[in-house]
């Protein structure tokens, strides 16, 4: 909240500014011009106070790492977006996507050794380490997407992340072992995302 008025001058002064596509609806014309590139301060705050704080160990390393590497591909569209008024084509977003997605999965399993799932009503369910990579990286895609077609509306995506973030924290916290780490870095996300709607 403090930064954000520096930053967003910052921003504009450096021309990360939206176009808005004619196909759209026509209210939206009027935010042409609009600041964009603001999930950089959201995702520098949060990994340089994890950072900052010794966060980082197994249980958040591919967190921060996904969020490092979806951010970037977010502030890569946002700058050609600002310069073009298109931003990544949508195949190769999804080709980065992807790759993100399979080496966050990838480091998942790696970490935990993950060769079952938790089905609700069903119980621990057996799963091969590659069919868990393909599931977890489907699923960080999708939920990135949805995102970020659900951000079209000013403070959506923020709004509904918060929640989505106080129910892994819950989950971190209840997990056994706890995942003390993890449930902070929870926490230092839904901070950023309620300064960001500010």
């Amino acid at each position: 909240v403090i930064v954000m008025p520096a930053f967003i001058r910052l921003i504009t002064w450096s021309g990360f500014a939206k176009q808005i596509r004619v196909e759209g609806p026509e209210g939206h014309l009027a935010k042409a011009g609009t600041p964009t590139a603001g999930g950089a301060l959201l995702l520098g705050v949060v990994i340089g106070l994890a950072l900052l704080f010794g966060l980082v160990d197994a249980s958040t390393f591919a967190p921060l790492a996904t969020l490092a590497l979806v951010g970037a591909l977010g502030l890569a569209d946002d700058w050609l977006n600002a310069r073009t008024g298109d931003g990544i084509r949508a195949r190769q977003k999804l080709l980065w996507q992807v790759a993100v997605a399979v080496f966050a999965a990838w480091q998942i399993q790696n970490t935990y050794a993950i060769t079952s799932i938790a089905v609700p009503f069903i119980g621990a369910v057996a799963i091969e380490p590659w069919l868990y990579i393909a599931f977890a990286a489907f699923a960080i895609v999708s939920m990135s997407n949805g995102v970020n077609l659900t951000d079209g509306l000013d403070g959506l995506a923020g709004g509904t992340l918060v929640f989505s973030f106080v129910a892994f924290l819950i989950i971190a916290l209840l997990n056994s072992p706890a995942q003390p780490n993890l449930a902070l870095l929870c926490a230092l996300i839904i901070g950023a995302l309620f300064g960001f709607l500010w």
